[in-house]
């Protein structure tokens, strides 16, 4: 049976490592760490690579907060795909969606009857 993906491992910026398991197809520009353990390191850290995500997010929250009435919750899920190559990507978690936005408005308290 061949395998499809690899392991690759994310350098973390406060001196970890992160392993990740990522298509086989996104591994061109890693280099081998080393022959007995067979796994990738990434050319960026981890950290690195997600603040590439941060604009979007950002970009969401702004939006929110310039509605005529905020919400009282703001919930923004999304699935990142990590990549050798581009780094973190937003990608699609159900259908055709990007981004999952969740706003939740709650009801003042009713005022109690006499």
């Amino acid at each position: 049976m061949a395998f499809t993906s690899d392991v690759i491992q994310f350098p973390v910026d406060n001196g970890g490592t992160a392993f990740v398991d990522v298509d086989r197809d996104d591994v061109s520009d890693l280099v081998r760490a080393g022959r007995a353990s067979g796994s990738l390191v990434a050319s960026a850290s981890l950290d690195r690579a997600l603040r590439q995500i941060t604009p979007a997010a950002n970009a969401i929250i702004k939006t929110v907060r310039e509605l005529d009435e905020t919400p009282d919750e703001v919930e923004i899920g999304f699935s990142v795909r990590l990549s050798a190559e581009q780094g973190a990507i937003i990608s699609r978690a159900k259908s055709d969606s990007h981004f999952e936005v969740r706003l939740l408005w709650r009801r003042p308290d009713a005022a109690p009857s006499a």
